[in-house]
């Protein structure tokens, strides 16, 4: 399951003689660590990109597990997330099978989206790229 950023570069093209700056490659690294980091941070405050709680747990899985927090028992799936990038994509990948049946829930199971972009983030990661260009 992977979460890319693409930028649309074509007011960059226009632009981009002008100030000087043609490779977005250090921005980049900065968004997808950035993406990475509020991941993490949705899995310990157990809510979606929006900052919506995620669905408590049923008590029939409360009963089978060693702790009470969501999406985090083994650690495998939080820890799993790998952040890549070039000089026009960040993307944020997890490789581990079953994240997408928990990202968009199944018959049986809650879905309990952690893997998305918000509106604040949305802000952010254009503060990161104007900040380089200026």
């Amino acid at each position: 399951m992977d979460l890319q950023v693409d930028i649309d570069l074509s007011q960059w093209n226009r632009v981009k003689a002008k100030i000087g700056k043609t490779d977005l490659s250090a921005p980049m690294r900065e968004v997808a660590n950035y993406m990475d980091a509020q991941t993490r941070q949705r899995f310990i405050k157990e809510v979606d990109p929006d900052g919506k709680s995620w669905a408590p747990l049923a008590p029939s899985t409360i009963s089978q597990k060693r702790s009470g927090v969501i999406l985090r028992e083994t650690g495998l799936l939080v820890n799993s997330f790998r952040s890549s990038s070039n000089h026009d994509t960040a993307t944020l990948s997890n490789p581990v099978f079953y994240g997408v049946f928990l990202q968009f829930g199944t018959q049986k199971i809650l879905a309990r989206p952690f893997l998305g972009i918000s509106g604040q983030d949305v802000d952010n990661i254009e503060r990161i790229i104007i900040d380089y260009l200026l």
